[in-house]
């Protein structure tokens, strides 16, 4: 806690695990809640699941090729904001349609809301956490080598345990008070409320990674264009110890 109290960095990388966490925890279980409907028999459910996990781990591939591309292209803090875009805009959208477009119209061409919604939400699904593992979390282990060796360590302990433990248990929290106070038992009545607790909760996300970029997004910037062949990194992001 010492360490969350002292260091900015730590702060706005605590904020962002916090953020990642709870988003996640409440798209996907949203979503996961309509492929139940879709898929009542566990077999089905898991070749879905499979089908889906496959599609994820070819597009995180692909990402992960042009990540180093769209780092020197667009510099560390465009690049670190795409993931929690992605959240705030695709899992906004598919969260706002989810809860309002059933009541509207039960299909679409003749192909069931549902049904649609679900396919939807698998492809937001796959891009986020594609844009999670390939740019997203090397983005974030680059802030902690201009850190010294006690923020490193102290710190990422903080990250870890306050940031990402607590964003998943502070959305599954959330998810079984709404199930609690449901009438119905199920989370399609509380999809508003989960909708509005999703966008805020990236905003924050993002308003973390520009603080963060804000105080030290040249020295990133500059990490990110180092080759192996040039000069050590810690001569370029030593100065992300100190307060800018």
């Amino acid at each position: 806690l010492g360490m969350l109290v002292r260091s900015p960095q730590i702060q706005c990388l605590t904020v962002m695990a916090l953020a990642q966490g709870i988003t996640a925890n409440v798209f996907q279980v949203a979503w996961k809640g309509q492929m139940r409907d879709i898929f009542p028999l566990p077999a089905d459910y898991s070749a879905f699941m499979g089908v889906v996990s496959t599609w994820q781990a070819v597009v995180t591939c692909i990402c992960m090729l042009g990540a180093p591309y769209i780092f020197r292209k667009w510099g560390w803090a465009k690049t670190t904001a795409l993931t929690p875009w992605v959240i705030l805009w695709a899992g906004g959208a598919w969260m706002a349609a989810s809860a309002w477009l059933p009541g509207v119209t039960s299909s679409m061409m003749g192909v069931p809301m549902l049904f649609i919604l679900c396919m939807a939400g698998a492809a937001v699904y796959v891009f986020e956490k594609a844009t999670k593992f390939s740019v997203f979390k090397p983005a974030e282990e680059m802030v902690y080598i201009g850190l010294d060796e006690n923020a490193k360590t102290r710190g990422k302990a903080s990250v870890d345990i306050l940031g990402g433990q607590l964003g998943k248990s502070g959305g599954s929290v959330l998810i079984q008070g709404l199930l609690l106070c449901s009438t119905t038992g199920h989370l399609a009545g509380a999809l508003p409320v989960l909708f509005t607790v999703h966008t805020i909760v990236a905003g924050m996300w993002i308003a973390a990674v520009s603080a963060l970029a804000f105080h030290h997004g040249d020295l990133l910037d500059a990490l990110t264009s180092v080759d192996d062949d040039d000069k050590d990194t810690a001569d370029l992001v030593c100065d992300l110890q100190q307060p800018a």
